[in-house]
């Protein structure tokens, strides 16, 4: 697929100097980074180089809360295996099949709306080297106008790093904002492509109940299940009536997420026994 000549305007931040402040982590918190699978394979590869000792000290940090279990062999594991399943879905579209998942998000602790790769305590990113383009850009934000010009602004004005350091680097930007486009049309075309080679019959948006209320009913059964899992609290979740579908894991370009199986398996069985 050939690339997109880019038009970038830089001219909101031409004269903007910044700095990434080290243990500030006030991006980290209610962002939502959008995730390509590339992303993800990226980030799941750089987890699995991660040393057992590193593991460790994060998840310390990491479960440094009331309600969480004192750490042992037995949780750590736990704690381990869930980091491994850090995405959620994000855009989702109602079919006749079920409902369609777009995207992904980086989850968010549901207590305080921290990133799930945030060090509470030092403030530092699990996965720094493998942030996705959010992460990147912040505190600036892209634009696209009508001319299909990449607008660059400042998003978070209240970012601390805002003012210190060097110049913009121009280049870094051109080139994640490259990337991230490239990854995300690759994903758009194989969603696309598995739609028509599935024959799936997608609803018109008209027609569609509310997709608030499927992502409301989603992330309700996302909150029930971590508390099931770490706080052995009990479901009070009412399910759906449709299964979730989620094309990018059954290409196999990523893993099913194991949130999204336990909705549909606990459904199935709801409606085998009614």
């Amino acid at each position: 697929m050939p690339r997109r000549s880019l038009k970038i305007d830089f001219s909101e931040v031409e004269n903007i100097r910044f700095k990434c402040i080290n243990y500030c982590g006030k991006c980290c918190f209610y962002q939502a980074p959008v995730l390509t699978t590339a992303d993800i394979n990226r980030i799941l590869k750089f987890l699995e180089s991660k040393s057992d000792e590193e593991y460790e000290n994060f998840i310390l940090a990491w479960t440094a809360y009331p309600g969480f279990d004192k750490l042992n062999n037995e949780n750590f594991k736990r704690y381990k295996e869930s980091l491994k399943y850090f995405w959620i879905p994000f855009q989702m579209e109602e079919a006749e099949e079920g409902i369609l998942i777009c995207n992904y998000i980086i989850r968010s602790m549901p207590s305080t709306g921290r990133c799930v790769f945030l060090n509470p305590i030092n403030k530092t990113c699990f996965i720094y080297p493998v942030r996705p383009a959010t992460c990147r850009f912040y505190p600036f934000s892209i634009k696209i106008n009508e001319a299909n010009t990449y607008k660059i602004i400042i998003a978070f004005k209240n970012c601390p790093g805002i003012g210190i350091g060097k110049p913009i680097n121009k280049e870094e930007i051109k080139e994640t904002l490259q990337r991230s486009l490239d990854e995300t049309q690759r994903d758009f075309t194989i969603y696309k492509k598995y739609i028509q080679d599935k024959g799936i019959k997608r609803i018109e948006r008209e027609r569609i109940k509310k997709i608030k209320d499927i992502d409301a009913a989603l992330m309700e059964f996302e909150r029930s299940w971590f508390e099931q899992y770490y706080l052995g609290k009990k479901s009070d979740v009412k399910y759906g009536e449709k299964m979730f579908i989620e094309p990018f894991a059954e290409l196999g370009l990523i893993p099913p997420h194991p949130i999204i199986v336990s909705y549909n398996n606990i459904l199935k069985i709801n409606k085998a026994l009614s």
